[in-house]
């Protein structure tokens, strides 16, 4: 394992001490996630652009695996840790133990109180133009995660988290706006966890809003996406991929064109053919993964 600090290559048999400098490792490589100092904190730089953007748990692993499962051999054999993004966390967590900079991680909920409908909070702008539709995802994390990112912003969608409304003063307003407003778009965003799990959220997302009549798009993820999406083939094996280990730029980009277009992330890159049955029209490229930026 190589020293963060001064570059020396130590085995892991003579400790976790730096024999150089002293420094001390807070991570086995021989332990999943299979990553030493270094290369961890060279995931977290990525994920994080520098420091400069918020990212969660999910983006890390992927960030460090999909590069990982990179070259035709990996097409038959994934890296050793790939479907275990919980070993990702723990080691999240030892590295807090150790006291070493994590960047802007998101790790709780930001906006649990009603506190948090403060002018100071990052989507109360968003009722000063308009909501032109409603985002609801599956995960806390996704909507602390994409309000940091400012997808409500670019996409003019209020964000909130089922089942329980996440943030409680944000499902609130949404309640009353949906009640004049019937034809306002539910866009829905989860896990690839199949049809069931989504028309679960679909009922659980009218019944939080109380939009019985209200359209509702499915942006996925659908049961099959690591199959269909590029940038998530290397979580094949994993029996669901929760939508935060989609690429930064899946996330904002991507995600701003799907809403746009009204539909799927999938038919954002796969579309059927075209009415006249000549060709299709291809609404978004998301064929760069771009992992040097992760997305």
């Amino acid at each position: 394992m190589r020293c963060p600090e001064c570059g020396y290559n130590q085995r892991v048999k003579l400790g976790m001490d730096c024999v150089r400098c002293r420094y001390r490792f807070a991570l086995n490589p021989k332990e999943p996630p299979y990553a030493a100092d270094r290369r961890f904190r060279n995931a977290i730089d990525r994920v994080s652009a520098g420091g400069e953007r918020s990212y969660t748990a999910g983006q890390l692993h992927a960030v460090m695996f999909r590069r990982r499962n990179r070259g035709i051999w990996r097409r038959w054999f994934l890296a050793a840790g790939t479907s275990r993004p919980e070993a990702t966390a723990d080691a999240i967590k030892a590295w807090r133990r150790a006291r070493k900079d994590l960047g802007p991680i998101i790790l709780r909920p930001g906006f649990e109180s009603a506190a948090s409908a403060s002018p100071e909070w990052p989507e109360s702008d968003l009722y000063q133009y308009g909501a032109e539709g409603v985002l609801v995802v599956d995960d806390w994390v996704l909507v602390d995660l994409l309000v940091a990112l400012g997808v409500h912003t670019t996409t003019k969608v209020a964000v909130v988290g089922a089942p329980h409304g996440y943030p409680e003063p944000v499902a609130a307003r949404l309640r009353s706006t949906i009640a004049a407003r019937s034809d306002l778009p539910i866009f829905l965003l989860h896990a690839s966890r199949g049809d069931e799990y989504s028309a679960g959220l679909e009922s659980t997302a009218r019944r939080l809003l109380g939009a019985p009549d209200n359209p509702v798009v499915d942006l996925g993820l659908g049961p099959d996406a690591m199959k269909r999406l590029k940038p998530l083939r290397w979580a094949r094996k994993m029996p669901s991929v929760p939508a935060d280990m989609l690429p930064h730029r899946w996330l904002t980009s991507g995600l701003a064109a799907a809403i746009a277009h009204r539909v799927s992330l999938d038919e954002l890159v796969h579309p059927p053919p075209a009415e006249d049955g000549v060709g299709t029209v291809v609404l978004w490229s998301g064929d760069d993964d771009g992992d040097g930026d992760f997305g």
